[in-house]
């Protein structure tokens, strides 16, 4: 009879007050890496045994197991398992059991976040340099590309205007050349004996009246002409 009395009055005291369940995990959780944590509670009634609710449930894969403990008590786990971000540093994971006859216990975890190594600061100031350096060479051999172009066609005209100037300046040189080589004809002055020839070849005498005709050999040589 005491037997029955007692185990009576642990039911009462069970069902008054449901236990409460227990919540294991680490209480640092790496960032973006696989988080578990797992909350147990005890029971003596494996026929209905209480249902277990996690805060995180929705972003995270839940498992359950059902086992039997020693002296008649029953035990139900459940393990969540979600991948912590930045905005759950400091948050609460809590853990509800519900009992039939709509009693209900919970417990609570607090989640402290290790943030990852952030390499922002040096890779995000490399990449900026890489692109700009980038761009910068391919607008300098752009650049470099059309000056040699120009270069190109500047010497190009200039070749063809040098030509012209280097013909030009070898039609004056030969010109030059020819007109240098060209004999200049000196006038010739007759000889002392050719003039006296010339001076007796005409039986000129002046007329001492002033008539130039007298002289008969002028008149017929004025005559035949």
């Amino acid at each position: 009879m005491e037997t029955k009395e007692t185990m009576t009055l642990l039911s009462l005291l069970l069902s008054a007050n449901p236990p409460k369940p227990t919540v294991t995990g680490a209480k640092v959780a790496a960032e973006d890496q696989p988080y578990t944590t797992t909350c147990s509670v005890t029971h003596t009634c494996p026929s209905q045994r209480p249902n277990l609710t996690w805060s995180r449930g929705e972003d995270g894969k839940i498992n359950e197991l059902h086992r039997e403990l020693p002296f008649g008590n029953w035990e139900v786990l459940s393990i969540l398992t979600f991948t912590p971000k930045e905005q759950d540093d400091h948050s609460e994971v809590t853990c509800t059991a519900h009992f039939k006859g709509g009693e209900r216990s919970s417990a609570t975890v607090t989640v402290y976040l290790k943030r990852k190594e952030s390499y922002s600061y040096i890779i995000i100031p490399a990449v900026v340099g890489t692109i700009t350096a980038v761009i910068l060479g391919a607008a300098f051999f752009v650049i470099l590309k059309k000056y040699r172009k120009r270069i190109s066609e500047l010497q190009n005209q200039d070749g063809s205007v040098w030509n012209r100037l280097s013909r030009l300046s070898n039609r004056t040189s030969d010109k030059i050349r020819k007109s240098s080589n060209q004999k200049i004809s000196k006038p010739r002055f007759p000889s002392p004996e050719r003039q006296r020839s010339q001076q007796t070849s005409f039986n000129y005498k002046e007329d001492p009246d002033g008539d130039d005709y007298i002289n008969t050999a002028d008149l017929q040589i004025y005559g035949n002409l």
